[in-house]
């Protein structure tokens, strides 16, 4: 209920109080999750609660800790590429926020955000090792749009491209 309350905030911008519930949405999910590790609702649910909670993040320009919370989803589901593929989108995000924050020195914030480029690029060679259909598509989001000039992005991509497809196999 908790999650389910933050969209209406978030469209009414009241990110403070989006972020609030959501924080209290993880305490109690995570508890619920540590009295049944196996529960797949539990999983899920705290899964999606960290997005969320990454999103207002994203909206707040809070780079340090959208980046931090956009981890914690793949850390649930290690082997789902649809988690690599958001917390690259949530890293991507904060890119333009590093160059923004004027709170770090110059030099800081172009650090910061190559940092995020990085991670981001690296979640994005986790989805594909993860099994990522189509990268090329995935990443043709506009989440992705502060990583379009990076060489090793470009790179990805058109790796993706020129990889042939498997052969299928035939039954006998």
């Amino acid at each position: 209920v908790l999650n389910n309350l933050s969209p209406y905030l978030v469209e009414r911008g009241e990110l403070a109080e989006a972020q609030r519930l959501l924080e209290q949405a993880i305490e109690h999910q995570s508890v619920a999750l540590r009295s049944n590790e196996r529960h797949p609702v539990y999983r899920l649910f705290l899964a999606n609660h960290y997005r969320s909670l990454a999103g207002v993040f994203v909206r707040q320009g809070d780079h340090a800790k959208a980046a931090r919370t956009a981890g914690e989803a793949p850390r649930l589901y290690p082997k789902k590429w649809e988690e690599s593929v958001r917390a690259a989108e949530y890293l991507a995000g904060c890119v333009p926020l590093a160059e923004k924050d004027a709170a770090l020195p110059e030099d800081r914030r172009r650090s910061q955000a190559r940092a995020y480029g990085d991670q981001a690029v690296a979640r994005l060679r986790e989805a594909i090792d993860q099994g990522c259909p189509n990268i090329a598509r995935t990443a043709k989001a506009s989440d992705f749009d502060p990583l379009r000039s990076r060489a090793d992005f470009q790179e990805l991509i058109s790796g993706m491209r020129q990889r042939k497809p498997e052969a299928v196999k035939q039954s006998p």
